[in-house]
């Protein structure tokens, strides 16, 4: 399965347009979780979709506010542990301007 940091962003907003945020919430991969009004309890099932749509478990020490922030910033999360980069999740800023399609429940 091809990965790169767009797909796993259309995924992830797909699920939570589809799963998690009421109608008619727009929201971008950029749009803090907190913005959103995203629960713990929705974190978790979107931390359980990646583990059965891209067969990676995100392990506690990655938890963090950094990775959680945002779409963007678990996408990039997700790639770089998909690519054996684990450590440096959450080390940078994660705001994709360029490719940034808004999103609506």
């Amino acid at each position: 399965m091809e990965r790169d940091i767009d797909t796993i962003c259309t995924h992830l907003c797909e699920f939570l347009s589809k799963h998690i945020l009421a109608e008619g919430i727009e929201f971008d991969r950029n749009r803090a979780f907190s913005d959103l009004d995203v629960d713990s309890l929705s974190l978790i099932e979107l931390l359980l979709f990646v583990e059965r749509r891209f067969g990676i478990r995100i392990p506690e020490s990655h938890l963090t506010r950094e990775n959680l922030h945002s779409v963007a910033a678990l996408a990039h999360c997700v790639l770089e542990l998909d690519q054996g980069k684990g450590a440096e999740c959450g080390s940078s800023s994660h705001d994709d301007a360029e490719s940034n399609p808004t999103y609506r429940r």
